[in-house]
Order: C-alpha cells, then sequence, then structure tokens
C-alpha cells in the first residue's frame, strides 16, 4: 500500500502534499511508508517543493524525516536558493536558522545571498557572518558590491564587514564595484576607506578611478594625501583625462587648480580637451579652455 502511494502514474504523493501544504496528509503517508527522499524529474527534493511555494508549515514536519537541507536540483539550486527566488522570506529564514547556506552557488553561480540582496531583504543580510567568505574567496560585501545593492552594503558596512577584504584573485569591493561601474556604490565604498589592492581598468590607480567617477571629495582626499595628479594609466592618460571623457567639469576644475597638465597627450595624442569635446561636454572643454 505504501509503494503505489508513493508512486502512481508518476505522482510522488508526498511531494503533493507540500504543494498543497497538507500536513496531515504528508503525516499518513510517511506512517504508512512513504519515502519524503524521492525526487522529481528535475532533482527537486520535498525540501525543494516546499520552499519554491513557501510552505513554512510543512518544513518542521519534513525535517522530522529528512536532512536534505542543502541538496541541490539538476539546476545545482538549494531550497534556500528556491525560496529566495520566489520571494518566500519566512521559509528562507526558517532554513538559515536550521544551518542552510547562504552562500551555496547553482550552476549559475547564483547564491541566495544574491536574491536576498536584490530582493532588499535586509534581515537575511544581518545573518551574513563577519569573514565569512565562498569558494572564490569573496564576502558577502564582494556580493553587494558587484550587484550594485547599495542598501546590502551599507547594512554590511555598518555590521562590520571588512571593506578591504580580498578574493582569491586579490580584488577588493572597491575594485568589483569598479569594474561592473557601479559608480554610486564605488563611492561608497572609497568614502568608507575601500582601495582596489589591484589595478583598476586600463591599469589606473585610485586617483584616476575616482576622478573618472567624477567623486570629487575622494579626488580631493588623495590629493592631499599626496597622490600624483601627473600618474598615466597604460593609456598614457592622465586623471584629468578620464574626468575630462566622463565630462566631470568639477572635477576637471579642481585638477587643473592643483597643478594638472591640460596639454598632457595620451598614447594616442590626445589632450583632456580632445576627450571632453568627443563626448560632447562642452561646459568640460569651456573649463579646459579657461
Amino acid at each position: 500500500y505504501g509503494a503505489a502511494v508513493v508512486a502512481t502514474e508518476g505522482v510522488i504523493y508526498t511531494h503533493l502534499a507540500a504543494k498543497t501544504d497538507n500536513v496531515p496528509m504528508l503525516s499518513i503517508l510517511v506512517e504508512v511508508g512513504s519515502s519524503v527522499d524521492e525526487r522529481e524529474g528535475n532533482g527537486d527534493t520535498i525540501i525543494h517543493i516546499a520552499a519554491s511555494r513557501g510552505r513554512v508549515h510543512m518544513l518542521e514536519k519534513i525535517l522530522q524525516h529528512t536532512s536534505l537541507l542543502d541538496e541541490r536540483n539538476a539546476r545545482g539550486s538549494t531550497p534556500l536558493l528556491c525560496a529566495m527566488r520566489n520571494g518566500h522570506l519566512a521559509f528562507a529564514k526558517a532554513l538559515i536558522k536550521r544551518g542552510a547556506s547562504i552562500y551555496s552557488s547553482n550552476l549559475k553561480c547564483t547564491t541566495p545571498l544574491h536574491h536576498a540582496m536584490r530582493r532588499g531583504y535586509l534581515e537575511i543580510v544581518d545573518m551574513c557572518e563577519v569573514g565569512a567568505v565562498d569558494q572564490l574567496g569573496r564576502t558577502p560585501l564582494h556580493y553587494a558590491a558587484r550587484g550594485g545593492y547599495v542598501q546590502a552594503a551599507i547594512r554590511l558596512l555598518r555590521n562590520g564587514h571588512n571593506v578591504n577584504a580580498e578574493d582569491l584573485r586579490g580584488r577588493t569591493q572597491t575594485w568589483h564595484a569598479l569594474n561592473r561601474e557601479h559608480y554610486q556604490m564605488f563611492r561608497i565604498m572609497v568614502d568608507e576607506g575601500g582601495t582596489l589592492s589591484t589595478p583598476g581598468p586600463d591599469g589606473g590607480s585610485l586617483l584616476h578611478c575616482v576622478s573618472m567617477a567624477g567623486h570629487e571629495d575622494a579626488v580631493r582626499r588623495l590629493v592631499e594625501r599626496g597622490d600624483s595628479v601627473h600618474l598615466t594609466n597604460e593609456l598614457g592618460r592622465t586623471a584629468l583625462h578620464l574626468a575630462a571623457v566622463r565630462g566631470h567639469r568639477g572635477t576637471v576644475d579642481y585638477l587643473l587648480k592643483c597643478g594638472s597638465d591640460a596639454s598632457a597627450k595620451d598614447l594616442e595624442g590626445n589632450m583632456p580637451i580632445h576627450l571632453a569635446t568627443l563626448g560632447g561636454h562642452m561646459a568640460t572643454v569651456s573649463c579646459l579652455l579657461d
């Protein structure tokens, strides 16, 4: 009788109970010998089923009979990732409290933490352990920086996460924010004391990067601490070139006052005014002419 209940016409009745949030039905099925460790064709376990639908009431009963908390389906997704992807915060919190990993990635390298940050679930962000890293050496703050999740980053910084932690490739959160062109995030990292640790785009220094982002306060702080305004990147461009190409007039004005050479040419012979003109930044062109 138990075996017939488990798989009649391809139906896994314990999974059906989870889909319908029918705890009494699941109890009866288990009592007559049905297994809770069966899998769907896509690799989903009963916890995947419950997680995808947010069936919190089912979880306690399920965990009395199985320990498949971090099992992956055919897409590499754990139950926690399924819960987060579908926006079931209560179920996700219940899984995490029972030991589910927020760092387990699927075949697309997406983790539950990505979805938590994307949805603004700061309660999940608060559960991130300070100093915790994944298999790539990335901290939760790395993921916030890479994804441009500003509120999550602010919360993580407030909770004491290291702004200059390096992943296995030696890249800090500041580097990732800049590489993904999340300039608001980049400014936050710099304001918190973030550094690059490895060169920025085109081998640029931190001064090159903040100039390109138009972060005048950061430019000012770096110049005041002694960073050279004459240093060039791999393209032969100074910080002034990069501020000009983006049309950051205020940054251009400040760099000129600090002695930047408006006539300096990059490896292609372009002066800052040429780059500003090509970008259509006429206010910056006027500033360079003055």
